[in-house]
């Protein structure tokens, strides 16, 4: 079930995720972001809290714009490795309230 505002690893802790889905013996986070500045930074954020949370896989949401399609068109094949499931996919499985199995980036 979805939960808003999760923090990331505790009550002293101040990072959030932005939602959280869980099912039988699996986590995923959502990490939402409306525009991405610095690619390296969000994605050591999310590293950072992805393992010192524990977590299995996360889902980077961003909004669909021009900025993010042309993020994603110069360095595709980095973000691609850190999250490798596709958009189609992964939606697919949670609609099932299946495990999607891997993290994904998700342009909405």
């Amino acid at each position: 079930m979805p939960v808003a505002e999760l923090p990331s690893t505790g009550q002293m802790d101040q990072r959030a995720w932005d939602a959280a889905i869980d099912g039988p013996g699996w986590t995923m986070r959502v990490e939402a972001e409306t525009h991405v500045r610095d690619l390296q930074a969000l994605e050591r954020r999310i590293a950072l809290k992805q393992r010192d949370g524990g977590i299995d896989s996360v889902i980077l949401l961003m909004n669909d714009t021009r900025h993010h399609r042309e993020l994603v068109a110069r360095h595709g094949s980095g973000l691609r490795g850190r999250f490798p499931g596709s958009p189609r996919s992964t939606l697919r499985a949670l609609s099932q309230g299946g495990d999607p199995g891997r993290s994904a980036m998700i342009l909405l």
